[in-house]
Parts: C-alpha cells; sequence; structure tokens
C-alpha cells in the first residue's frame, strides 16, 4: 500500500515559474557571459533559450549556489559537461546508463542538466503498455470530427526541446521502428496522414537505460548505436560525505555522518544520492526519536532491504495531527502500535517525503489504518484499488465519451488528489508490474506527470 501526500498540487507544479533558470544559475561552475554558458573546458555560445517555464524542471530547492562544487559531486559535474557537449557542441542524441538502483539518480542528472540551461524538456516514461500512438499522435473524437493530438516525442521535435526516454530497454519491439526513424532519419509518419519532416534545430534525444548487474545491457542493438552512451556510476563514499554535509542544515555530527556514508558504502549496487539528502534530512528532524540506521532503512537503503519499523522508535514522535470532527469514526480503536506507525507516516512527510509504503500481510487493516492517518491530518483522501492488469496510463487517465460522444479522459483517483491536494491511499501497489510502477517515478520525485 502507497499513501500519497499531494499537498502542492504536484500535477501542476511545473506549470509555476519556481526558478530562475538563466545563465547565471551556472557561476559557480565554470564562465558565462550573457550570450554563452562554460561548464568545465566546454563553452557553448548563444545557447537555446527556453520559452516555456512550465517545461523547465525546477532546481533542488537545497542546492548551494555560493559553494555549488561541494553540493555537486565531481563526476556528476562531469556528466553536465558532457551532456553539454553531446547537446549543444556535436549536437548528438545522448544515453546515460546505470544499474537498477540509480535510475533515480539518472532522472535528477538530466533534469539538473535542463534546470541550469533553462532547456525546455518533454518527458516519456517508457513501458510494455508504451504504443505507437503514445510517441507519434493521438485520436480524439470531437464535435463529430477527428483530431490528432500531438505526442511528447512530436511536440520536441517540432519545437526544438530535449526528449528525455527513461527506461530506453523497456521498450517494446513494435515500438522501435518509430523510435529508430526518429533517431536516425529525424521523420516520422504521423498518422493523420503528414509526415513530420523538417524537425527543429535545436531537438535532442536524451535517453535513461539500465545496465543489468552482471554488465549486461538489455538493448536492442540497433537502437543502441543511435546514441553516445556513458556510464553513470555510484558516487564515491567520501564524495557522498561531501555533498551530504552542504545539503543538510548542519545538524548531524560529523562522526554520526561518516557512519551514515559508511553503511550506504556497504550497499550493493550503489545508492542514489537524492535518497542519501532525504534520509539525512529525515534524520536532523528526528534524531531524537529514530537511530541513523533506522533512518537509512526508512528511505529503502537498508544492508539487507531492511525497513523502518515501529520497534525502531526509541523516544515518542511529537508530530504535528489537526483531527477534524466530520472525519471522526468512533468505530476505530487506536492502539500503541498503530499510534506508533501512524508517528512514522506523519514523520515521513513532515520530512519532505511525497509518498510512503506501508507494508503488511494481508488482513492486518493497513487500509484502515492509512485511513485513520489521514483523517489526522485533516485532509480528505482518495482510495485507488489496484489490479495487475491495470496499465501506466490508467493510473493518471481513463479514456471514455461524454453524452455527445467526444472522446474524453478522466482522471483517476490519483490525479484527483494530485490536482486538488488531497491525499491518495493506493492500495495492492505490489500488484503492479516494475514497468507499471516505474511510471510514477516523476510525479513521486518532481511532482511531473
Amino acid at each position: 500500500m502507497l499513501i500519497l501526500r499531494s499537498s502542492l498540487r504536484s500535477l501542476q507544479l511545473h506549470r509555476q515559474l519556481i526558478v530562475n533558470c538563466t545563465r547565471r544559475t551556472i557561476r559557480s561552475i565554470g564562465t558565462v557571459s550573457d550570450n554563452s554558458v562554460t561548464i568545465g573546458d566546454i563553452t557553448v555560445e548563444n545557447p537555446p533559450i527556453g520559452t516555456a517555464p512550465h517545461l523547465i524542471p525546477r532546481l533542488p530547492l537545497r542546492l548551494d549556489f555560493q559553494n555549488i562544487e561541494s553540493s555537486i559531486p565531481p563526476c556528476h559535474l562531469s556528466h553536465l559537461r558532457w551532456m553539454l557537449q553531446k547537446d549543444l557542441v556535436l549536437q548528438q542524441d545522448f544515453l546515460l546508463l546505470g544499474l537498477p538502483n540509480l535510475a533515480r539518480e539518472r532522472r535528477q542528472l538530466i533534469l539538473l542538466y535542463a534546470s541550469l540551461l533553462g532547456r525546455e524538456i518533454e518527458y516519456v516514461s517508457l513501458s510494455k503498455d508504451t504504443s505507437e500512438a503514445d510517441l507519434k499522435q493521438r485520436k480524439e473524437v470531437t464535435n463529430n470530427g477527428t483530431i490528432y493530438t500531438n505526442q511528447a516525442p512530436v511536440r520536441a521535435a517540432i519545437n526544438g526541446r530535449l526528449l528525455v526516454l527513461d527506461g530506453l530497454e523497456k521498450a517494446e519491439r513494435n515500438v522501435l521502428p518509430t523510435l529508430n526513424n526518429l533517431l536516425e532519419n529525424r521523420e516520422l509518419p504521423l498518422d493523420d496522414g503528414t509526415m513530420l519532416l523538417s524537425v527543429h534545430p535545436d531537438f535532442r534525444v536524451a535517453a535513461l537505460g539500465t545496465v543489468e548487474y552482471d554488465g549486461r545491457i538489455a538493448l536492442d542493438p540497433p537502437l543502441r548505436s543511435r546514441f553516445q552512451a556513458r556510464l553513470a556510476s555510484p558516487v564515491d563514499v567520501g564524495d557522498m560525505f561531501v555533498t551530504a554535509s552542504a545539503m543538510s542544515n548542519g545538524l548531524l555530527d560529523t562522526a554520526t555522518l561518516k557512519y551514515l556514508m559508511k553503511t550506504v558504502g556497504g550497499v550493493s549496487g550503489g545508492v542514489s544520492l537524492d535518497l542519501i539528502h532525504n534520509a539525512v534530512r529525515y534524520l536532523e528532524q528526528y534524531q531524537d526519536n529514530i537511530t541513523p540506521r533506522a533512518a537509512l532503512n526508512a528511505h529503502g537503503i537498508g544492508l539487507g532491504g531492511e525497513m523502518i519499523e515501529t520497534d525502531d522508535i526509541v523516544a515518542p514522535f511529537e508530530v504535528k495531527t489537526v483531527t477534524a470532527p466530520k472525519m471522526n469514526r468512533s468505530s476505530y480503536i487506536e492502539t500503541t502500535t498503530t499510534k506508533a506507525i501512524g508517528d512514522l507516516i506523519l514523520a515521513g512527510f513532515e520530512s519532505g517525503n511525497s509518498a510512503v509504503a506501508l507494508v503488511g500481510p494481508k488482513g492486518c487493516y493497513k487500509s484502515t489504518v492509512a485511513k485513520d492517518i489521514v483523517d489526522k491530518a485533516g485532509v480528505f483522501s482518495e482510495l485507488f484499488s489496484l489490479h495487475p492488469d491495470i496499465t501506466a496510463r490508467d493510473l493518471l487517465q481513463s479514456r471514455g465519451t461524454d453524452e455527445r460522444g467526444n472522446t474524453i479522459w478522466r482522471d483517476t483517483p490519483l490525479t484527483r488528489a494530485a490536482r486538488s491536494g488531497k491525499y491518495v491511499i493506493m492500495d495492492g501497489i505490489d500488484k503492479l508490474r516494475s514497468d507499471t510502477m516505474s511510471s510514477l517515478a516523476m510525479l513521486l520525485e518532481r511532482g511531473w506527470a
């Protein structure tokens, strides 16, 4: 079960110009003038300037621009330099590869690059459900007529944006010809009978792929040959320590930080730097209530896949709750255990996480406990019951028709909650396929969908 909080209307966050993404944001990385940008030894004159702020990713709020070299590890700065070179100097499509554990880190790298340069992006999370229509055009019926709506790859090609293809190895064979045609020939036959021939010169494709733990790359060879590839390895433990110190609030002593980094360094397959920062901030806020190891377990960084449990609480939490009278249910009786579970979940939300997973055997009243937790927060909730056949698209919207026969898209409980700032209880999330679940990554991490 997943409890998701969308208190900032996460589906619409990308419509707000939260951060100024002009060239001066890169001043600490290299030299900057009004018409050029430099990262390392790569300089680009007159880089493209985005005109659609809602398509430019927002920068991490805790990024220290006065000392950006300590906020971003050297290996990430090297990746940013490489992406700048491929994108705007050599004008080549590029591919970031890495271990499965580091998929989040690769997404953050691409978004950081786009944020620093003010680059507009179009994002596609590939899965087994992705069809040709998702990559080209969707047919809609309106006013007794037919229209075709351009999808992300076509919009990016026309407007000169950076197209991000997340999970390239998940692309099914039926969509490979479409991807190959777009990548190699820069053209696409569209469903409305036209031909996309003249793509914008600033159009580029940035793909994210996975290298298996045995070193195998599960990519179609012709598709792989379309990209310039780079391996994004785990960040060195020493660099983790430096960046975690820079991104924290300074409330943890050096010994505790060293313990955290040493533990993280022993995790097989590496850990996303963003997860480490979240764990550090979580521990800073609740260091009197939980142990350092429990803070790592709460963010999925345990050495053996451990999760945080009620036994990990060393002192009672003081979390803020607001119980609305109309939400009270006299039939619910709180116990010591359910209160401890509720405190852990609310603490996870208060520390900045947008989603918390509640795991347990069948019949242990997870849904009831989750509903009570939401009631304590004084916010209405949506219940989304999941099943194995649900697709990535069905998680956000389902297609239907109105009384006039026009095709419409109906919001799911997840989308309704995200738009209105409610909580959503996603019951049975363990039933979803892994590629379907990964399609929620951008929504949970950045508030995009």
